[in-house]
């Protein structure tokens, strides 16, 4: 009878704190961002490009990132760089509702030109 008690009182704490994320949880807005401009660059482009790789993420406030990119275009058999800033809806970070392009270089004889 004491384990039964036992364990009515101690399973819904166990229930309860499984189902709660903690606040101070180790995904930062980074992380969630990084995510997403991935998705929407490989989305954008029909999952074509090759050898994507976001390399600097900037947060400019709660909902811009300035982030940039390489990849190899597979129509033009060419690596590029592309630097961006992407706006999302809210501080949520779930969509992306506008990119403006600020740069955008091609690798040609090792060294990045403007596109």
């Amino acid at each position: 009878m004491k384990k039964l008690l036992l364990l009515l009182l101690v399973a819904p704490v166990i229930f309860v704190s499984c189902g709660q994320t903690p606040k101070n949880s180790s995904v930062n807005s980074n992380e969630i961002a990084e995510k997403r401009i991935f998705q929407k660059i490989d989305s954008d482009a029909y999952g074509m490009i090759k050898d994507l790789e976001i390399s600097e993420l900037k947060q400019i406030d709660s909902i811009t990132f300035e982030a940039t990119h390489t990849f190899t275009n597979p129509m033009l058999e060419k690596k590029l760089r592309i630097k961006r800033n992407y706006t999302f809806y809210s501080t949520k970070l779930d969509s992306i509702v506008e990119k403006v392009d600020l740069k955008t270089e091609m690798e040609s004889q090792g060294e990045w030109v403007d596109f």
